[in-house]
C-alpha cells in the first residue's frame, strides 16, 4: 500500500482519520489501523521507520518472516505457561 496513490481507497481507510463521530459509551471501538499496529508490534517490527523499510521489498520480506517467527516462538512459549499453570 505505500506504493499506492494517496487517493486510493485502501490507503485512505489506512492513514485516515474519522472527521466526525462519536466514541462508543462503553469505550472505543478498535480501528483498522490501530489493530495493524498492534499486529506490527507483536512481531516486533519498529513502528517508527516501518514505512522506510518497507519501500525496500527484499529488506521488508526478511523482516516480515523474523516477525513472525518471533510472534510464532512468543505465542508457543506462552501456550507452554498456561499448560504449566493448569
Amino acid at each position: 500500500m505505500l506504493h499506492m496513490d494517496d487517493s486510493r481507497l485502501p490507503k485512505c481507510v489506512l492513514y485516515g482519520e474519522l472527521s466526525s463521530g462519536k466514541r462508543h459509551s462503553r469505550g472505543q471501538y478498535l480501528h483498522y489501523k490501530d489493530s495493524l499496529k498492534r499486529s506490527v508490534n507483536k512481531c516486533n517490527i519498529s513502528l517508527i521507520d516501518w514505512e522506510e523499510q518497507a519501500r525496500h521489498r527484499s529488506v521488508w520480506r526478511g523482516i516480515i518472516h523474523d516477525g513472525i517467527n518471533h510472534f510464532e516462538a512468543n505465542q508457543a512459549a506462552q501456550a507452554q505457561v498456561e499448560a504449566l499453570e493448569n
